[in-house]
């Protein structure tokens, strides 16, 4: 009976963990090596969203411009890859007070355009959700995903009546052996 009970902890647990802040780009081909990022950053956890930074890869990403801001008032700034120093691009972004996103908020309206370096297609990047009382350890690091070949996350809910179904046969099988003693 312990047995099942920690499975069924684990499972809801790890569907609770899958909770996590999903930023999505759409990428737009502008002209020969200039690309585009759009953004949308979806809150799917229960962290109060104050700071977060995308990274782009000093090898693959120059001239990047801040087209358009996202739809709150937050403090933005554009620092440019480095080749001199092995130094990252970023974007980084502080919500004023008030315009945090919150657990469950759909955040949209950033555009980043860039020269890219690398010889297929521009892909995801590396971000942060940083809190900004911190910035020693992220609090959740990730990497973007494309609108283009995004496939769903199960919900907590689902993962959680997986592994309680999965118990059954375990849980008939014991039954059974109970009833022939």
């Amino acid at each position: 009976m312990k047995n099942n009970l920690l499975v069924v902890a684990y499972c809801g647990i790890s569907g609770l963990l899958l909770a996590s802040p999903t930023i999505y780009y759409d990428l737009s081909h502008l002209s020969d090596d200039l690309w585009q990022y759009n953004y949308t950053i979806e809150n799917d956890s229960d962290i109060v969203i104050k700071e977060l930074t995308l990274w782009f890869d000093y090898r693959l990403y120059s001239n990047l411009i801040l087209l358009s801001s996202p739809e709150a008032n937050w403090d933005e700034a554009v620092i440019q890859a480095d080749w001199n120093f092995f130094a990252d691009g970023l974007y980084d972004a502080f919500a004023t007070t008030g315009n945090e996103i919150l657990p469950g908020h759909v955040f949209t309206g950033l555009t980043i355009s860039f020269t890219w370096l690398g010889a297929d297609l521009p892909t995801s990047q590396r971000f942060d959700i940083v809190d900004p009382g911190n910035y020693a350890v992220p609090i959740y690091i990730g990497d973007t995903l494309n609108y283009a070949i995004v496939v769903p996350n199960p919900s907590a809910i689902l993962l959680s009546a997986i592994g309680v179904l999965s118990t059954v046969p375990y849980l008939r099988k014991k039954s059974l052996r109970l009833r022939r003693v």
